[in-house]
C-alpha cells in the first residue's frame, strides 16, 4: 500500500474514535452546563452532520479492514480473530488493526515490507 493511501486509511480509521470522544465531552459540556433538559438544548441539530458522517466513514472502512484481513492473515485461527475483533470492536479494534498490522515496517527509514 503506498504510504499517502495508508496515511488517509489512518486519518479515515482514528476519524471515529475521536469523534465519539469529542461528542461526548461535548455533550457534557453542553448539555450539562446550561441547566437545560436535554431535549431543549439544540446540540443534536448542531452535530448530527459529524455524526453522520462518523457512521458513513465506518460502514466503509468494514469492508476494508475484513478484505485485508481475509488476505493478509497466515492462519485461518488469526483470520477469525482478527475479523471477530473488528467486527464487535470496530472503533477501537481499527486503529490498533491499522497500527500493528498495515502501518509498512521500517527499519532506519527505509521501508522492509511493502504490503499489496
Amino acid at each position: 500500500m503506498p504510504r499517502a493511501r495508508w496515511a488517509l486509511l489512518g486519518i479515515a480509521t482514528l476519524y471515529p474514535a475521536l469523534y465519539f470522544v469529542v461528542f461526548v465531552v461535548a455533550m457534557v459540556l453542553t448539555v450539562g452546563a446550561d441547566g437545560q433538559d436535554p431535549g431543549e438544548s439544540d446540540f443534536g441539530g448542531s452535530v448530527a452532520p459529524f455524526h453522520i458522517a462518523a457512521a458513513l466513514v465506518l460502514l466503509a472502512l468494514f469492508p476494508i479492514y475484513l478484505r485485508d484481513v481475509s488476505r493478509n492473515q497466515p492462519s485461518e485461527g488469526a483470520k477469525t480473530r482478527w475479523t471477530s475483533i473488528i467486527l464487535f470492536g470496530s472503533v477501537v479494534a481499527m486503529p490498533v488493526y491499522w497500527w500493528t498490522q498495515m502501518r509498512p515496517r521500517t527499519t532506519t527509514g527505509a521501508v522492509t515490507q511493502e504490503r499489496a
